[in-house]
């Protein structure tokens, strides 16, 4: 009981603080100016470089529609520091009040644990594991029984039943087309290539049969499933399988831009990156796309990677966006990415690491910026990344499979 108090009155202290820095007349003046949308990003930025003081200001901007976003978004980037403040909002009247706390403190809760994950996780150290040289390696994949493929340019798909330590060759025509990407799902593995529609497997890709009824475009980009249902992402839009592959059906509603690079889900939801640059979300149940990403990038976007509520997407143009809110709003994060194109992302133990054509893998860091994560990495144009249990396997142009440990 004596903790609890002396926390309430430790609270109550630090909002009178808050509360009388700049004064009621200035809060006022910051509140009149985040309600411009024409001043509203000059604002924030004011009142996140004030760090705390700006903690009562924001919190009350939280009650208003039209500032609602833009207060969250700066309180999430202050952090900790006006944690107090915002855990006496979640007990706000207002529910639309309560919900904005709740997911200000959620996202600040995750930053943590990504600080914290930094500090403590070693440097990754990368090892060769001896093939498959020759073609670039456009995607890795790993299904349940522990089968690892490598999908090809121009070259098929390369097999491992041991860890990567010795690798095979596909057999059957398959081992002559690119192949862009490779999932799992029941039993069954989907080659996406290059022109051919997609190939199915379910003997760790030792034999391999078309699966393309339905399938009206061949170019493949992306394979992706999301519980029972399998997707392709092609040239002319995204098509479906509830079949397990032996039938195809068009699913493109709601999307302007139909040439599809890139698939990801997560908690249900299936996102969409296009050539154009754009992204689409087709949440839970649905079947029509909604549009969360439109000019997103100048160029297309190769990977999605969506974590929960959290998406992270990279384009071929170098850079990687990241949103906190299921695609509604889009921060970059492009410091120390030196304009690589981003062709993978992938995350592990709270810390998310990309991998890029001419700069190896980079890992991002609690100041969104990038820094190189490339001992060991013989070969920096990375076409591919896999998480394993607590390790990190990177494809490379010509250069083989790297693994590291994350942990």
């Amino acid at each position: 009981m004596k903790t609890t108090s002396i926390s309430v009155v430790l609270l109550c202290l630090l909002t009178a603080v808050l509360a009388g820095c700049g004064g009621s007349d200035g809060m006022k003046a910051d509140l009149a100016r985040l309600e411009d949308e024409a001043q509203r990003a000059a604002v924030v930025e004011e009142l996140v470089a004030a760090g705390a003081a700006s903690g009562p200001t924001l919190v009350k901007a939280l009650a208003n529609p039209a500032t609602r976003k833009a207060a969250s978004d700066a309180l999430i980037r202050i952090g900790p520091a006006v944690g107090p403040l915002v855990v006496k909002a979640r007990g706000s009247k207002d529910v639309h009040v309560k919900i904005a706390a709740m997911s200000v403190l959620d996202a600040i809760e995750t930053q943590q644990t990504a600080v914290t994950e930094a500090k403590r996780s070693p440097g990754l150290s990368w090892a060769s594991l001896d093939g498959p040289f020759g073609n670039s390696i456009l995607c890795l994949n790993e299904d349940s029984d522990g089968c690892l493929l490598a999908g090809m340019a121009n070259a098929g798909v390369r097999r491992s039943e041991d860890a990567g330590a010795t690798w095979l060759e596909a057999a059957g025509i398959l081992s002559e087309y690119t192949v862009w990407d490779i999932a799992s799902l029941d039993g069954g593995i989907y080659a996406a290539t290059n022109g051919h529609g997609i190939y199915k497997s379910t003997d760790c890709g030792a034999t391999w049969e078309s699966s393309g009824d339905g399938l009206a475009n061949k170019f493949v980009h992306a394979v992706q499933p999301v519980g029972a249902v399998v997707y392709a992402g092609t040239k002319a839009g995204v098509y479906q399988s509830v079949t397990g592959g032996r039938s195809w059906s068009l699913l493109s509603d709601g999307m302007g831009d139909a040439d599809v690079r890139s698939l990801g889900a997560a908690s249900g939801a299936l996102y969409a990156g296009t050539a154009d640059g754009d992204i689409y979300r087709l949440p839970p149940g649905r079947t029509a796309w909604v549009a969360v990403g439109v000019d997103l990038a100048e160029a297309p976007i190769l990977c999605v990677a969506p974590l929960g509520s959290w998406v992270y997407a990279g384009s071929e143009d170098g850079l990687v966006f990241r949103s906190t809110d299921s695609g509604e709003t889009w921060t970059t994060l492009a410091d120390g990415l030196d304009g690589q194109a981003v062709t993978s992302l992938v995350e592990i133990g709270s810390a998310m690491f990309a991998g890029t054509a001419g700069g190896g893998v980079c890992r991002l860091g609690a100041d969104n910026s990038w820094s190189p994560a490339v001992d060991g990495l013989l070969n920096t144009t990375v076409t591919s990344m896999l998480v394993s249990n607590d390790n990190i396997l990177t494809g490379t142009d010509g250069g083989g499979v790297f693994v590291a440990a994350a942990r």
